[in-house]
């Protein structure tokens, strides 16, 4: 197919090879005939005669076939450009497929041997076939627990991400209690704001708020939360997650830190996939930036917003509004 601007050069083409025979006609005409106004007077010479019709036959032509030349060259270009983008859109479908999968086969072949990990060493942790021996084996495998279930998490996000990219990740609504949802966060992750001294605190509506939603992303979504909020809070910090409907009925969930707060350009290097926030006290936490990332996605899923105040240095707070018709579905 002709692009419009291809089209448009070929029509003024056209007409200027129109204007090119008119002029050679006229010229002839003026020089053989002396004068204009006799153009439909026929030359009593016959050689005048067969010169006057070859020109303006020849210009005649000319001025039809110079388009029809310009019109093949123009489609054979067309045609050549469409197959190379055609060439290049297939081979990154299928470089983007390949890779999807290959995520996909990776994360499912991680996972099991992770499970199998997990399950052993919480057996050898609850003591279900007797003492270990060693006291020093008992942080052992404490650490090898916590380690792999690192490593879980992340696999799982991996997986997540995989299936959101693709548009194949599938949400599994039903009516969630949002009050429990935090309770559990808050309670999971408050050995690890103990350990670094930080205040971990939560205050809702007395009235339990519920939402129509996935609960397994749900809970996605405050662990992200919270668990950032952790890393990059400072000893003696303070932490609270709030939850209440506005004005708007929009049902709001928000963690609010005293951490190291981040800049306009860090937020949005944060939200991207994969993107860390590159300053030297930031890049002391582990992590791969897929968290803030997924639950952006996540709440996309949702039909939810996502939004961030942070200043640097005095903190930062995240804010998760579900829209209204999602609380509406739950009476």
């Amino acid at each position: 197919m002709l692009r419009q601007h291809q089209i448009y050069y070929m029509i003024m083409l056209t007409i200027l090879s129109l204007i090119v025979s008119l002029i050679i006609w006229e010229f002839y005409v003026e020089e053989l005939l002396e004068g204009p106004l006799e153009v439909f007077e026929e030359p009593e010479d016959p050689a005048i005669k067969w010169e006057f019709v070859t020109t303006a036959v020849v210009a005649s032509v000319l001025s039809l076939i110079v388009p029809f030349l310009y019109l093949f060259r123009l489609q054979k270009v067309a045609e050549d450009a469409y197959q190379e983008l055609s060439t290049a859109k297939t081979a990154a479908e299928q470089a983007s497929t390949s890779k999807s999968e290959f995520i996909a086969n990776v994360s499912h072949d991680l996972r099991s041997p992770l499970n199998a990990i997990l399950g052993f060493t919480e057996m050898m942790k609850e003591r279900v076939f007797g003492q270990l021996g060693d006291p020093h084996y008992d942080d052992y495998v404490v650490g090898i627990n916590e380690s792999g279930t690192l490593i879980l998490n992340l696999v799982n996000d991996i997986l997540d991400i995989s299936k959101i990219e693709a548009g194949k990740y599938e949400l599994v609504e039903e009516v969630v209690d949002i009050t429990n949802c935090i309770k559990a966060s808050v309670t999971m992750h408050t050995m690890q704001a103990e350990t670094k001294n930080i205040r971990l605190n939560h205050t809702m509506d007395q009235t339990p708020l519920r939402l129509f939603g996935d609960e397994k992303a749900i809970n996605q979504i405050l662990n992200n939360l919270i668990s950032n909020a952790i890393k990059f809070t400072h000893s003696d910090g303070e932490i609270t997650v709030n939850s209440w409907i506005c004005d708007t009925e929009k049902l709001n969930v928000q963690v609010s830190d005293t951490g190291m707060g981040m800049s306009r350009e860090d937020i949005d290097k944060a939200l991207s996939p994969y993107g860390q926030v590159d300053r030297k006290q930031a890049r002391k936490h582990e992590g791969t930036g897929l968290g803030l990332y997924l639950c952006c996605q996540l709440v996309d899923l949702h039909s939810g917003e996502l939004s961030f105040d942070s200043e640097v240095g005095k903190g930062t707070t995240v804010t998760v509004r579900f829209p209204s018709q999602r609380i509406e579905s739950c009476n």
